[in-house]
């Protein structure tokens, strides 16, 4: 394979690395602060997700500092996996659309929403291909939606920051915007933002939305410069025809 293969294949996996910080993002492997675990009227889905973010949460100490053994990071493993399938399972795990992109057809990802047996939006999740990798499983998935207030890193390239999402919506009952923010020079660290709506549709489902366009495909057009180890993402299309506005952030 020549080098150019494997700076293409490195760029666009979704191997997602945690060791490093970005400048002005949090890591991928960051705690959810403040997060609560509901004790009243609790229903199933809620549960699990309470269980899966304490769980991650307990992998970090009172500074924020990942300090996790081997043993904790596969017991998370296993707990997430095990929650998601129930998720799944009861119908409250509802896929949105796949996540391709224009140089490699093995990294496909899914984003999915996490929904109550009230219909109620809980939790985002981004979805990457089966991996056999323990620090790839030990990445949290599911990112609940009122704790979007905090940016909530979902990948990285080579220790930095690479998609971030977040919100200031307080109350999800309506839906909300989302703002995803991605990398689009890797060296010079910039990235741009694009605003999504999640909403339900005529039939009361969940969906994210691009305008009036409910999402089912998405797709990154990444760029890459062998030479100086760079590159990033230059276009982002929807449903195959519609191109989303990147806002350059500052």
């Amino acid at each position: 394979m020549s080098k150019k293969t494997l700076l293409f294949a490195f760029l666009l996996s979704s191997t997602i690395t945690v060791r490093a910080k970005a400048a002005t993002y949090p890591p991928v492997m960051a705690p959810i602060a403040g997060y609560v675990k509901t004790s009243d009227n609790i229903t199933m889905a809620q549960g699990l997700l309470d269980e899966v973010i304490v769980e991650h949460n307990g992998r970090f100490n009172a500074a924020g500092v990942f300090t996790a053994t081997e043993i904790q990071n596969r017991r998370f493993i296993d707990i997430q996996n095990e929650n998601v399938g129930a998720l799944k399972a009861k119908g409250s795990y509802k896929f949105l659309f796949s996540i391709t992109n224009n140089m490699s057809s093995s990294a496909t990802q899914g984003a999915n929403f996490v929904i109550s047996e009230n219909n109620e939006l809980l939790a985002v999740s981004f979805e990457g291909a089966p991996s056999n990798n323990v620090a790839e499983q030990s990445i949290l998935r599911l990112r609940p939606v009122d704790y979007l207030n905090q940016p909530q890193a979902i990948q990285e390239i080579e220790g930095q920051t690479a998609l971030v999402m977040f919100s200031n919506v307080t109350d999800w009952s309506a839906g909300g915007e989302i703002q995803l923010h991605v990398l689009t020079d890797k060296k010079k660290k910039k990235y741009a933002s694009i605003k999504v709506r999640a909403a339900q549709n005529e039939k009361k489902e969940w969906a994210l939305f691009y305008g009036n366009l409910a999402i089912k495909k998405m797709q990154l057009k990444l760029w890459v410069n062998v030479f100086a180890g760079n590159g990033g993402i230059s276009e982002v299309t929807v449903n195959d025809s519609v191109k989303m506005l990147l806002e350059p952030i500052k």
